[in-house]
């Protein structure tokens, strides 16, 4: 009777239904640890969507190699336990895909599609058994987030963001502009004559560590600015 009950749940008799459970248990436990660092930064794909695709990304392992184990025992029957493994792997560049968007000159989520990718293959990992290999790219993900994220030394971020602004043309209010901002030249440029003065509208990026409030500060003193707004 035992042996009739474990050949209901597991075609594969020398698994126990617990390893697969450990390893479902694992992927879970790293999709959501991947998806709390990616929520505290405020990421589109948060904790239930990278613990539901690392969870699938095991559960297809374990379908992909242990599913159709007894069709191995039938005579004149072959299979490749491979195959769905690989339909993984296209899925998750339709999924990546699916993230991107172009925006000011710019592709937005690559990040958040290429840790969807990562959170994909960790499954991947678990499911096939690789536990070890899957515990340390999961550490050493979730440490590599955490490093590269800070803003110091060789990791301080470059990133820069559109501001767009009118100003009244006065003479050397241009130079005084740049000045003030710490650019060397503007992206867009554009004069526009009115009634009684000339008002350039401008574009340009600046370091994106500027927030709205520190925007607001520099400005504050500066009546000749008329708009200025970040993208």
């Amino acid at each position: 009777m035992e042996d009739m009950f474990n050949s209901l749940i597991v075609l594969d008799g020398s698994i126990e239904v617990w390893k697969f459970l450990v390893r479902l248990f694992l992927s879970i436990l790293a999709g959501f640890l991947l998806g709390l660092e990616s929520r505290s930064r405020s990421k589109d794909a948060g904790i239930k969507t990278h613990t539901i695709l690392c969870m699938t990304a095991c559960l297809l392992m374990i379908i992909s190699k242990y599913g159709f184990y007894e069709l191995g025992s039938i005579e004149g029957v072959s299979y490749d336990s491979s195959r769905v493994a690989s339909t993984i792997i296209s899925g998750l560049c339709f999924l990546g895909a699916g993230m991107l968007f172009f925006k000011q000159d710019s592709i937005k989520g690559l990040t958040t599609a290429v840790g969807m990718c990562l959170t994909i293959t960790i499954g991947m990992c678990f499911g096939s058994g690789l536990l070890v290999t899957g515990a340390f790219v999961t550490a050493i993900a979730l440490i590599l987030q955490f490093v590269l994220h800070q803003e110091f030394g060789i990791f301080k971020s470059n990133k820069q963001i559109l501001v767009r602004a009118d100003f009244v043309l006065e003479e050397n209010y241009i130079e005084h502009f740049k000045k003030l901002f710490g650019i060397n030249k503007f992206l867009n440029m554009k004069i526009v004559k009115e009634p009684e003065r000339e008002v350039a509208e401008v574009e340009f990026y600046c370091s994106a560590s500027l927030t709205n409030e520190e925007l607001a500060e520099m400005v504050k003193n500066e009546p000749q600015i008329i708009m200025i707004k970040i993208y």
